[in-house]
């Protein structure tokens, strides 16, 4: 589903190298086909949604782990292990 954002601001040059260096870091994450509850638990820390990102941001960010992670759960290119 794709939902428009009428009043959505492009993202600043901060934020794009932001958002790039989280797809990375989660690409690293998941490369072994795994998603640990630590790994996830770490990932989700690292976010920190509320320290002053717009909310233009905190879409992107959460659109980046839907199509990355969330995507490749439904698929079963990836498996999340509760326990470690």
């Amino acid at each position: 589903m794709n939902i428009e954002h009428p009043t959505a601001q492009g993202a600043t040059p901060e934020e794009e190298k932001e958002l790039q260096d989280l797809k990375l870091r989660i690409e690293r994450l998941i490369e072994d086909g795994k998603l640990t509850h630590t790994e996830y638990r770490d990932l989700v820390n690292s976010l920190h949604l509320n320290s002053g990102h717009s909310a233009d941001q905190i879409r992107r960010i959460i659109e980046l782990y839907r199509s990355i992670v969330t995507d490749k759960l439904k698929t079963g290119d990836l498996v999340y292990q509760e326990f470690d």
